[in-house]
């Protein structure tokens, strides 16, 4: 399989990386590693949901390698978008995604090893990660799902993104602006029912 990453991206001098540090009902939890995906037009974030998302993330992080990531973890959700919120008030910064990561599923009470890509991620070789500044303590409770919930949002994303894939090449539309706005697995704007001045 293939991924097209924009040319823009490969000739950078510099990439930074500016993630959200929260859960994800896909891949349990998401910061520096995921949100390379970012750069990837939606068609290319379709293939990696369709074929093995964790090794899609693994194989993109290892072209594409942030010279700094600045993760925001003020607040971190339970859910992706809509879960609850939880005050941190966390900035995390590194220069290695896979260090990155691991440290912010410590401060979520996280296992590294329950989050698969990580998991792979780290067998291509591990290191004593030096932490800086001011202590952060963890939250005080697991925020790591299920594995049912995790297996049936699987399934749930290839079926939406598969459909997406076959709607796609007869209509040359996708369904994905549908799935968000009658799903509500993104949030969106409604313009009809914006009140205010638009300028």
């Amino acid at each position: 399989k293939h991924l097209e990453i924009p040319v823009d991206v490969l000739d950078s001098d510099v990439i930074i990386n500016l993630p959200k540090m929260k859960m994800h009902n896909l891949t349990i939890m998401t910061a520096a590693m995921k949100n390379i995906m970012g750069i990837l037009n939606r068609e290319n974030r379709r293939r990696m949901h369709m074929h093995d998302i964790d090794l899609s993330i693994v194989e993109l992080n290892k072209i594409i390698k942030p010279n700094l990531t600045i993760v925001d973890a003020l607040s971190i959700r339970s859910k992706a978008v809509f879960g609850k919120s939880y005050n941190f008030g966390g900035i995390i910064a590194g220069t290695n995604s896979i260090d990155i990561d691991k440290f912010c599923c410590k401060l979520m009470n996280i296992n590294y090893k329950h989050v698969k890509y990580i998991r792979k991620a780290s067998k291509m070789g591990s290191r004593n990660i030096k932490i800086i500044g001011d202590k952060i303590k963890p939250i005080p409770l697991s925020l790591e799902k299920p594995l049912f919930k995790r297996k049936v949002f699987s399934v749930f994303f290839w079926a939406m993104h598969s459909i997406d894939y076959v709607y796609s090449r007869f209509t040359n539309k996708s369904l994905i602006p549908f799935y968000n706005l009658y799903f509500g697995i993104r949030p969106v704007i409604v313009k009809s029912r914006f009140k205010g001045d638009e300028s």
